[in-house]
């Protein structure tokens, strides 16, 4: 089997992270995994793991993660979700993406047991979800890391990575999403992500809203998880810069981020503690050094186009309200105009209240996919919250008006990881 002939075949697998309608309860199934796991001898026990849950931040505290264990002279793995280009961007050994010899490798190893399963199970198939997650495993198996730092895909108590044994379990702040699916009220939610807190396995909690905070404490208790909570236990400074995180027993000084927004230092201090309870927390040099050169594509990504132009996942009110900051400190004085697009369960009403007032003119462009909001629930809630809202017929016409802008004017990309994938690859960038 070829890359491209391994790329059809996980296609052809139903991918929850596309399809609009399921049931939660049925799709997400670990025990299913877990049988897959077993016919290819559990390979996520050759390796330890910092395994991260949550509704914001979860991708940044994952790059810091494994980017401080990898200045740290360990062997990581990194396993992220959903890509913006690339199926390997999802899976990286030593910062870089497996190589797709690799990938190839392993699928074809892994065709068999899953005609298996279907033979057995015609009612309960694998996903895509399920078979990348085993390829990632076997992919950091067979490169011999020593850790590797995995994000969930969704929830956290029924996720395909939720099989693992980490060494440290980390919840980021929690908010409403995928309600139809999770919940519809944060307690809920924040159930489900505490889902992976294993018995006696230190947690690190990001600054949680109270009605979560009250859930993950519970389940930390029930199963004797020792917890540590950033701004409790952990604190940094918020304002000023450079700026320290500090940490139980030691303080990092002179941490200066390359990544923008101040929801950043949230995200920094978080993976500072995870790895402080796993005792790999680097030397103070190392720190700052990675601080300043560690950046996750597509969050607040400003591509040196002409106008500027940044990228940015932001796809939930909580994360755009930290966008309009960004916007506000990188393109002060300048011309606005944002380009949106998402996803038919995202709160587009809260989002929009949330950036029009740091954007001179909205374009609204369609989403590929069953997944994608109707331009008109899109433009019907922009106007709403915006005086000049248009159209583009595709990504593509919308990217064109950017390139015959103004030296004025800056642009953002926004919305969901289809639209800023698409506008990466017709800027000419890729993510590393």
């Amino acid at each position: 089997m070829t890359f491209s002939e391994a790329t059809r075949y996980l296609n052809a697998l139903i991918d929850y992270e596309k399809s609009p309608d399921f049931s939660y309860a049925t799709a997400f199934k670990l025990d299913r995994v877990q049988s897959l796991m077993a016919t290819m001898r559990e390979p996520f026990r050759s390796f330890d793991s910092v395994h991260i849950a949550g509704t914001k931040g979860k991708g940044s505290v994952a790059i810091y993660c494994e980017a401080l264990l990898r200045a740290s002279g360990i062997r990581t793995g990194l396993f992220t979700s959903p890509h913006l280009v690339d199926f390997r961007e999802r899976i990286r050994v030593n910062g870089a993406r497996i190589s797709e010899s690799l990938f190839a490798d392993i699928t074809t190893e892994i065709q068999p047991h899953v005609a298996r399963w279907q033979a057995d199970h015609p009612d309960d198939r694998l996903s895509f979800f399920d078979l990348l997650t085993a390829i990632g495993f076997e992919a950091f198996r067979r490169s011999e890391i020593e850790i590797a730092v995995v994000e969930v895909g969704m929830g956290g108590r029924l996720d395909a990575t939720n099989v693992l044994l980490p060494k440290v379990s980390v919840i980021t702040p929690i908010a409403l999403e995928h309600t139809r699916f999770l919940g519809p009220t944060v307690e809920a939610i924040a159930a489900e992500k505490a889902g992976i807190i294993k018995e006696q396995v230190p947690v690190v909690v990001a600054e949680q809203k109270p009605e979560a905070a009250a859930v993950i404490a519970r389940v930390a208790a029930g199963k004797h998880a020792p917890s540590t909570w950033v701004g409790r236990d952990i604190t940094f400074d918020e304002t000023g810069e450079p700026w320290a995180v500090r940490l139980k027993a030691r303080s990092v000084d002179g941490v200066a981020l390359k990544m923008q927004g101040v929801h950043q230092r949230h995200n920094f201090a978080t993976a500072l503690a995870a790895l402080d309870e796993i005792g790999c927390v680097p030397g103070e040099a190392v720190v700052r050094k990675v601080a300043s050169e560690t950046i996750l594509p597509g969050r607040m990504q400003v591509l040196p186009t002409r106008p500027p132009c940044m990228l940015d996942v932001a796809h939930t009110p909580e994360s755009a309200a930290c966008l309009a900051e960004g916007i506000r400190q990188t393109f002060a004085g300048k011309q606005v105009t944002l380009v949106f697009s998402c996803a038919s369960d995202k709160q587009v009403e809260g989002i929009a209240q949330v950036l029009a007032p740091v954007a001179g003119n909205v374009v609204i462009v369609p989403m590929s996919g069953p997944r994608a909001m109707s331009m008109e629930r899109m433009y019907d809630a922009w106007s709403r919250a915006h005086t000049r809202v248009e159209r583009a017929e595709t990504i593509s016409a919308a990217v064109d008006r950017l390139k015959d802008a103004g030296s004025d004017s800056a642009w953002v990309v926004c919305g969901s990881f289809v639209l800023v994938g698409a506008a990466m690859q017709l800027l000419g960038y890729s993510p590393p």
